[in-house]
């Protein structure tokens, strides 16, 4: 599952930039390889090429995971539009989620505007994880951030995924719901209590004179 993109390391926000760089690219080489067919200046159908065959392979098998990525940033919400431009039209899944206002503004007749719209989209999500890029690699060398994420992965693996097997529901789900976010608060309050308890611990008798000078 991808998290947030402000709780993502240098390494995981240097390959989501990469991966969408080349989703990019993808989707360029795919619409620049593909043959409009229009009638009277209607456009009947986009069709596939032996250029652009392979390009739609791989657009579509990498599709799910870059929806998954755009939306763990704070892009608008995206929502199914056009089934039948979509489907008939476009033989590439692209127009699965666009950002609602802009929805009315694209221009079925033209799939060049569609790919320029789905272009900019991915470019804006491109900036968003590289401008987090610095803070980051903060977090990737932050123990505090592993100290948490520990605790909410403990919190997943023993409470909440047991929970949802046990009621036959989504384990991502019951982590996104009331439930799931009061299980990963509990253990992460619990485990900042511990981890300060036994650090406070470890530093009195390795250095003594710490208690001593509380407790003069």
């Amino acid at each position: 599952m991808w998290r947030s993109y402000k709780e993502l390391t240098g390494f995981e926000v240097g390959r989501a930039i990469k991966f969408l760089s080349e989703f990019r690219n993808l989707i360029i080489g795919y619409s620049s390889k593909t043959q409009p067919v229009s009638l009277g200046g209607v456009l009947l159908e986009v069709r596939e090429t032996e250029e652009s065959y392979p390009l739609r392979i791989a657009i579509d098998m990498r599709l799910e995971r870059a929806k998954e990525i755009i939306r763990k940033t704070p892009i608008p919400a995206w929502r199914e539009i056009f089934d039948n431009y979509r489907e008939v039209r476009y033989p590439v899944n692209l127009l699965d989620y666009i950002p609602m206002e802009k929805a009315r503004e694209l221009n079925p007749a033209n799939p060049k505007s569609v790919t320029r719209e789905i272009v900019d989209i991915i470019q804006q999500v491109i900036g968003v994880y590289e401008n987090g890029t610095t803070a980051a690699w903060i977090r990737t060398f932050n123990p505090f951030f592993w100290i948490t994420f520990l605790f909410e992965w403990l919190a997943y693996m023993f409470i909440i995924k047991p929970v949802a097997f046990v009621f036959g529901r989504n384990a991502i789900e019951v982590r996104k719901n009331r439930f799931g976010r009061v299980v990963s608060r509990f253990f992460e309050v619990t485990g900042w209590l511990a981890t300060i308890i036994l650090f406070g611990d470890w530093l009195i008798k390795k250095f003594p004179w710490i208690w001593e000078i509380f407790h003069k």
